[in-house]
């Protein structure tokens, strides 16, 4: 049995369709950014993840990551303010800001780490050469962040945005008498910084002891004032008391008094009183009923 090509066309086309249409889309993810270039130039820029059209052979499509991506300086030769040669190598992380100038600016490579890393070096040795060897070696965030800025200079024709910076290594001197004289301005300034903490720590605890000290003398001395108020009250009171109960009966009131003279005269065995049996004092031991 013999084909006819004729029967062939329609597959053959439907073919065809299907590798147009294939060649006709592209797909973008968050992770990158793409651009269609025609003839070399720059068309568009595709960023929106998603599936996206372009004419086939005449226009075609670079990807760019739009993730951090990490840049390494190397290590670099670096003389300090003061006058000392060190070693030093940082790392940056960094994305593309602006996709269409990144590619112009690399020339449509994409070995541009290459010049992240090469404007890193550059700064790191700008940068580090206004500090001193224990600023290097201390590397706070007034410097990091210098150092970041002078990054963000020598790269700002990339297109690129500078996220953070970070020193990697520092090779100190050879000279150990120099390298542990390093170390011991570095433990005397932390030193110095929690001994500026204790103080300020035992200034504030004696402010909180002054205060609660006050607080307390001023609560005691409410309480005292308020307990001989009271018992200023208590008092004449009881006078008052007493002296109701001696103009009602007064031979009554003078035997009261009397018992608790004995009482508090008494009050344990062992106390021996000598007076004589005639006094006042015993004036209700001679006669209970008179008082006599």
């Amino acid at each position: 049995m013999k084909i006819k090509y004729p029967q062939l066309l329609p597959v053959a086309a439907l073919a065809a369709l299907l590798f147009l249409l294939d060649a006709s889309y592209f797909t973008i993810d968050q992770r990158v950014t793409g651009v269609v270039l025609q003839f070399g130039q720059i068309l568009r820029v595709e960023a929106e993840p998603g599936f996206h059209w372009r004419i086939p052979w005449v226009q075609t499509l670079k990807k760019f990551d739009a993730r951090l991506l990490p840049a390494e300086s190397g290590m670099q030769p670096i003389t300090t303010k003061d006058q000392r040669a060190l070693q030093v190598a940082a790392y940056a992380k960094w994305r593309i800001r602006d996709v269409a100038v990144f590619y112009r600016a690399t020339a449509g490579q994409l070995r541009s780490t290459d010049l992240i890393s090469k404007g890193l070096g550059r700064a790191l040795t700008s940068e580090l050469s206004t500090h001193t060897l224990q600023d290097a070696v201390s590397a706070d965030g007034a410097m990091l962040a210098a150092l970041k800025q002078a990054t963000a200079e020598q790269t700002q024709d990339l297109g690129v945005e500078i996220v953070d910076v970070q020193l990697k290594s520092i090779d100190l001197p050879k000279d150990n008498d120099y390298t542990e004289a390093v170390y011991d301005r570095m433990r005397a300034e932390r030193q110095r910084v929690a001994a500026d903490v204790r103080a300020q720590g035992s200034e504030e605890a004696q402010k909180i002891r002054a205060e609660a000290d006050g607080t307390a003398q001023t609560v005691l001395a409410d309480a005292y004032r308020s307990a001989e108020q009271l018992r200023g009250e208590g008092d004449a009171k009881a006078t008052e008391i007493y002296a109701k109960a001696y103009g009602q009966d007064p031979e009554f009131f003078a035997f009261y008094r009397s018992l608790n003279a004995y009482r508090a005269s008494f009050k344990d065995k062992q106390d021996v009183l000598v007076l004589e049996p005639k006094g006042h004092f015993f004036k209700y031991f001679k006669d209970e009923g008179s008082g006599k």
